[in-house]
């Protein structure tokens, strides 16, 4: 590269001869004496990165190892700065997402070398259509016709957001009512096509590719807190005896008592505010586990956190 007559950088590359090369080709760029701004231009997967062939592997090392004052890289579609100088070593990814699993802004690099050769590096977002994905939570709405609407909010937002045309895929969440209404048949495809036809004249465009279901009924947000629950409770439990020097999960004859003071332990099992309050609401309560004349605290311990059980599971 040329300013004026004067050479001002030299970039170096390298082709494949076929199309999977496994070998490291980074290891045969080397900056030349008394070359200007030296640029390693390269189809290569540095450091392994996930989700892609193992073209022409290389490392960080190789790269830096090699002089050049410069690396472009290509291969990996994801815009990313792996080093940020001496040398920047850049994947400018690819102008334009091309499916939904490239999501992030996509464009060119614009590099700025000062007199020093110290390279800037910024990306141009040049992509004319983003893929986005989204979740909304049908918590809040109490119909379609409002869920509907708030689809549309979150399209107009996601487009905004992105300053230009957007293709989404979004997913419905949460616990609610409104679940079984999503799940008769072609509910989510007439909700889609009702909210395309919405948005189908605004420009630039919101699309939606995808509207996918993975709601779930009220009844079941009451089944994940028990069981939230109940797994905190094992652990107060399970602390409480290894406290009082007793080990929950020996094996022990059932005839046999565990004791200690009682007090202390309801003092530790009560230390929980969800434990405290599922325990006042039922029909044990507090008073209960605090027996005058329990001997057997361990003994009554466990008792207690069965019937807990039990009355959370709906049995006598």
């Amino acid at each position: 590269m040329t300013r004026e007559g004067v050479e001002i950088a030299r970039v170096h590359g390298i082709s494949y001869g076929v199309r999977d090369v496994r070998e490291n080709l980074a290891s045969r760029f080397r900056k030349e004496p008394g070359s200007p701004f030296a640029i390693g231009l390269l189809h290569a997967n540095v450091g392994g990165q996930p989700g892609h062939e193992n073209y022409a592997p290389c490392s960080l090392a190789d790269l830096v190892g090699s002089g050049m004052d410069y690396w472009a890289l290509g291969h990996v579609h994801r815009p990313q700065v792996l080093r940020e100088g001496g040398p920047a070593i850049v994947y400018a990814g690819n102008p334009q997402g091309r499916d939904p699993g490239e999501l992030e802004p996509r464009g060119a690099m614009l590099v700025s070398v000062d007199g020093a050769g110290r390279a800037g590096v910024e990306l141009r977002e040049l992509d004319e259509i983003r893929w986005v994905h989204r979740a909304v939570d049908i918590a809040g709405f109490p119909d379609l016709d409002a869920l509907l609407g708030g689809l549309e909010r979150e399209l107009n937002a996601a487009r905004a957001g992105a300053g230009r045309s957007v293709i989404a895929r979004i997913e419905l969440t949460g616990f609610g009512h409104l679940h079984a209404e999503l799940r008769r048949p072609d509910a989510i495809r007439d909700l889609r096509e009702r909210l395309v036809d919405r948005l189908a004249s605004q420009e630039p465009f919101a699309w939606l590719a995808d509207l996918h279901d993975a709601t779930r009924p009220p009844e079941a947000r009451a089944i994940e807190r028990a069981g939230e629950f109940l797994g905190e409770l094992d652990a107060v439990v399970g602390f409480a005896l290894a406290r009082a020097g007793l080990d929950p999960s020996a094996p022990r004859d059932a005839d046999a008592p565990v004791g200690f003071d009682v007090d202390a332990v309801v003092d530790e099992l009560f230390a929980s505010p969800q434990v405290a309050a599922a325990v006042r609401s039922t029909a044990i309560g507090e008073s209960r586990l605090r027996r005058p004349d329990a001997t057997a605290g361990g003994d009554l311990l466990l008792r207690a956190h069965r019937r807990i059980v039990d009355e959370l599971a709906g049995r006598e």
